[in-house]
């Protein structure tokens, strides 16, 4: 909804917020430690993500093409969560992706319909 610049400019406040102090992060955990810890690549992954699903979604607000962008952009955090697991050395690529991955694929499912669907109804509402 924010497009590319503003989305991702948006998780990096998200991000500084959380690292000041705010106990925002999984947990109501806040500080540089959580960044730089094992769940630091999908925190990086949110502004990456953020930046990629705004810039995709306004090409081509199809339902089916935007569930696309947004799944897209969910893999994308994951993605980035997994390479972060491994730069720790997390049980190898298969390890890291068993703890890091799989568990959140159900949730990211129902999160991809939900966010396509808010999405599709605010187009709409915009009109």
């Amino acid at each position: 909804m924010l497009g590319s610049y503003r989305g991702a400019l948006s998780q990096l406040l998200y991000l500084l917020w959380g690292i000041s102090g705010a106990p925002l992060f999984a947990g109501s955990a806040a500080g540089m430690a959580v960044l730089l810890g094992p769940t630091g690549g999908y925190l990086i992954g949110f502004v990456t993500s953020a930046w990629l699903v705004g810039r995709l979604v306004h090409s081509n607000t199809q339902p089916v093409t935007v569930v696309a962008w947004v799944s897209l952009g969910s893999l994308t955090i994951l993605l980035c969560g997994w390479l972060w697991l491994l730069a720790f050395h997390i049980g190898g690529a298969i390890g890291a992706f068993q703890l890091g991955v799989l568990p959140f694929l159900p949730g990211d499912v129902l999160k991809t319909l939900a966010a396509s669907g808010i999405y599709l109804s605010y187009r709409r509402a915009i009109r």
